[in-house]
């Protein structure tokens, strides 16, 4: 019964997400048709590879979580690598990259201190004008030799047991990607030196309300590396992360949803910030028809997290 009632549950989930998608327009019907076909092709036949196909072998369960940030240093990004800080699994086994995606130089140092604080390297990506979080985010990945990748923003704050509930998942069933769900924060709540013990999701509206808000995936770092990481043609703002979720599920791999243990908490800010939403409105049309078009599961054909010389990290 309690199988039966899972995926039902399940099944009400994804019909809700459908659902609130062709309501916002954010998808058509018919690519929910092409999806659904995929599904039955690609996924399928992925799941069944893996049968076959050994992972590889890892000497510790640790993890690195990537941020990405562009002009921002504020409360938002103390209180994000603070409930990193907080995390109750095992300190030696977690690493922090900060990916600072050409910041104004007067940040530079800033973040730099910040993240000698918190024990996080610092990444710094020089001429980079448009943000592009794939991109940011990929140059992160391709840093990372932990068994586990969770990629988050510099608004996220983590509950004290996210980590660890998430890795208990991926021990079950390592072909999985956790997500869960996010709780949106109120303006009042969104603070500097916030108690994390008084953040109970009760108390605030989750985004979706029951369903996974896919931007913090946590996966094995193996995953990435077969999909070439997110698709480094979304900038600006948009698609990236469901994009990356649909090749994941392309792959073969399921999508846990651990909300009934954890979740992720988004501190409060004004929608598009640091986006120019006139100028850019046309890119970010651009972002969904391209997620709606585009359905290969590896993708970067020329490379990704690449440096070129103009953009030298350091």
């Amino acid at each position: 019964m309690s199988r039966i009632l899972k995926k039902l549950t399940n099944l009400g989930e994804k019909l809700f997400f459908l659902l609130r998608s062709i309501y916002h327009k954010n998808i058509s019907l018919k690519y929910i048709l092409v999806l659904g076909f995929n599904y039955l092709t690609y996924r399928n036949f992925n799941k069944l590879l893996w049968k076959f196909k050994s992972l590889p072998k890892y000497d510790e369960e640790d993890i690195t979580i990537i941020i990405g940030v562009k002009n921002r240093f504020d409360y938002r990004v103390v209180n994000a690598l603070r409930s990193i800080k907080n995390q109750r699994y095992s300190k030696n086994l977690i690493k922090t990259i900060l990916v600072d995606y050409g910041s104004d130089n007067e940040l530079i140092s800033k973040l730099k201190k910040l993240c000698e604080e918190f024990d996080t390297e610092y990444v710094r990506v020089n001429n980079v004008p448009v943000w592009n979080r794939s991109h940011c985010l990929n140059i992160g990945i391709k840093k990372t030799s932990t068994k586990y990748v969770l990629v988050s923003d510099t608004d996220i704050i983590f509950k004290d047991n996210y980590i660890s509930e998430a890795i208990n998942e991926l021990k079950k069933n390592p072909y999985q990607v956790v997500v869960s769900e996010m709780i949106d924060l109120t303006k009042e709540a969104s603070k500097e030196n916030i108690n994390f013990e008084t953040l109970n999701k009760a108390r605030f509206k989750p985004r979706y309300f029951g369903t996974p808000h896919n931007s913090m995936p946590l996966t094995l770092t193996y995953f990435y590396y077969e999909i070439n990481g997110f698709d480094e043609m979304y900038s600006v703002w948009g698609s990236e992360d469901n994009d990356l979720i649909k090749r994941f599920k392309y792959l073969g791999l399921n999508l846990k949803n651990i909300c009934s243990k954890s979740v992720y908490f988004h501190q409060w800010h004004q929608k598009y910030e640091g986006v120019r939403t006139g100028d850019y409105k046309k890119q970010i049309e651009k972002n969904l028809k391209y997620f709606e078009n585009t359905n290969t599961i590896k993708r970067n054909k020329n490379g990704w997290g690449l440096i070129n010389s103009k953009s030298q990290t350091t």
